[in-house]
């Protein structure tokens, strides 16, 4: 007996430490996914403002431009008055590409992305000088009176010209020259009254003879003749805009500005830029990790529309000690929305837990999740709650935890899969970008179907939003290239200075691109090496 009484305190002792050890890590919470993330976000200098690309804004400028005379414009200063734009400078080159190859496009937006102040820098850069660019901020129930003044209007049977219509005219004798139309805030009147019916028509059937009342001539969108109009996203409307306005408003698609918490950190490296790199580290962390957060938080809840953008209100309180009335502008955000909403302050407090302890969740250890699961099932009841806790607690939130991990390394390696395919070239840059899009999707199908939760889905989708830049990186490489070769062909000769743009451009892309795609680079502007 006394033998037994030993071997049972001898496997006590082993088990003891053992079982205390996996109780320690049961209570332990874990990290979000998301801080990590930041943390390489905060760290990276892999993005640029534009005043750090001066050449490639100037070089595409440039292109755009026909006349000679305009060369002598500096493309930077054009976009920088009156103040410089805190903007990822490839974020703002693909924008002026877009409404650039479109002519006529709507820029989504929310509150605080900054939709407007894009639309005026683009204008400038496309049409330089104030003279080509006319502006109308639409004030809702004045789309008749804004017709007359824009249009025309017939009085004593005679018919005056409006100054879109002069401005139209103008546009297509000036063909040298580009001339932009930006209707802000387009939501806020009807746009078919506003144009009327023989324009509204010409921009959706532009081969019919489309002719308003009393002018004589047919109505005619030249092709150096842009229209930008913005609209937000969510509420506060006049009009929902449908695929009829769409159709013709922006033909190729819409621009769409969301919340941007890259350009939310180059807005607060300026702001702090005389601070030490440990702090602007831990606080910008901090910052950005509420900032998104409560943004997935507010959209979750209420809708896209109902987000904050990073030029909104918040950027007034980032200081240390506004921490607090940091967190505070987005509650009277919600509230201000007018539909009786209100946050629901454990949410936020969990957020604002994990932003102030290093990205830890609170209530996200094994034994708190569990205890979750069980009482969310509705067995918790008196006589199952030992039994019930112990065993089917552990054993079902483990066997959950193993599947998810497992589902979720299975897209993670799908997505490095795809990229590494791109990288070897063995697909193109639009199989690359719609095979991840299509595991998007999927995780968009996950997540909605709850088979996981949002920190692992927001975890997937930071790694695309990272494999996607990398792909592009090597894609706007080659259309960078391709516009410096077209410019400098215009006169069918690549000059030595020419030559030797284009070899310094490819060097600097070498850390960007792959090397096989680096050597066929070289070996193109060989072939264009002046004698």
């Amino acid at each position: 007996m006394k033998k037994k009484y030993i071997l049972i305190s001898l496997a006590v002792l082993l088990v003891s430490p053992v079982l205390a050890y996996l109780i320690y890590l049961g209570c332990q919470n874990r990290q979000d996914p998301l801080w990590i993330e930041l943390d390489k976000m905060v760290k990276s200098d892999d993005y640029f403002y534009i005043r750090e690309k001066p050449a490639e804004i100037d070089s595409l400028f440039e292109a755009m431009q026909k006349d000679p005379e305009y060369h002598k414009y500096d493309g930077y200063e054009l976009i920088s008055d009156p103040f410089p734009l805190t903007m990822e400078y490839r974020k703002f080159i693909s924008s002026v590409e877009f409404i650039h190859k479109n002519k006529r496009a709507i820029v989504l937006g929310v509150t605080g992305s900054g939709r407007t102040t894009m639309i005026d820098r683009v204008s400038k850069f496309i049409a330089v000088i104030p003279e080509h660019i006319m502006s109308l901020s639409c004030v809702p129930q004045l789309e008749v009176e804004y017709h007359k003044q824009y249009i025309g209007s017939i009085d004593n049977g005679k018919f005056y010209k409006g100054a879109l219509l002069n401005f139209l005219e103008k546009a297509k004798i000036d063909s040298l020259h580009n001339y932009v139309l930006i209707i802000d805030d387009i939501d806020m009147i009807y746009p078919s009254t506003f144009f009327g019916a023989a324009m509204w028509s010409e921009l959706e059937n532009p081969n019919y003879d489309n002719i308003i009342p009393g002018y004589g001539k047919e109505v005619e969108f030249p092709d150096n003749f842009y229209m930008l109009s913005t609209t937000k996203i969510g509420g506060g409307s006049v009009i929902k805009l449908n695929d009829e306005h769409f159709r013709r408003l922006s033909p190729s698609g819409v621009l769409q500005v969301y919340p941007d918490s890259l350009e939310f950190m180059m807005y607060l490296r300026e702001t702090f830029v005389d601070s030490t790199p440990a702090f602007k580290h831990e606080h910008f962390k901090k910052l950005l990790y509420t900032f998104i957060k409560i943004n997935h938080y507010i959209e979750d809840n209420w809708g896209t529309g109902t987000v904050l953008g990073q030029w909104s209100t918040i950027r007034k309180s980032v200081k240390p000690e506004q921490y607090d009335e940091f967190v505070e502008k987005f509650r009277q955000h919600v509230v201000s929305m007018n539909f009786g909403a209100t946050v629901d302050e454990k949410a936020i407090r969990k957020i604002v837990y994990s932003a102030t302890h290093d990205g830890i969740m609170l209530n996200s250890n094994f034994f708190a999740q569990a205890y979750y699961f069980v009482y969310d099932a509705g067995i918790f009841s008196e006589a199952s709650v030992a039994v019930g806790f112990l065993l089917l607690s552990s054993i079902t939130g483990w066997i959950l935890y193993v599947r998810r991990k497992k589902l979720i390394r299975s897209y993670v390696l799908k997505v490095y899969h795809i990229s590494g395919e791109y990288t070897e070239e063995k697909i193109t840059f639009n199989e690359a970008v719609g095979r991840i899009q299509d595991v998007k999707q999927e995780i968009d199908g996950l997540a909605l179907n709850k088979k996981i939760n949002y920190t692992e889905s927001l975890f997937i989708y930071n790694l695309i939003q990272d494999r996607l830049s990398i792909i592009s990186k090597t894609e706007e490489t080659e259309s960078m290239y391709n516009r410096m070769f077209d410019s400098f062909m215009e006169d069918e000769i690549i000059s030595q200075g020419e030559y030797q743009k284009l070899l310094t451009f490819i060097e600097k892309s070498r850390g960007k691109i792959s090397e096989s795609y680096y050597r066929q680079l070289i070996e193109r502007i060989e072939k264009l090496k002046p004698a």
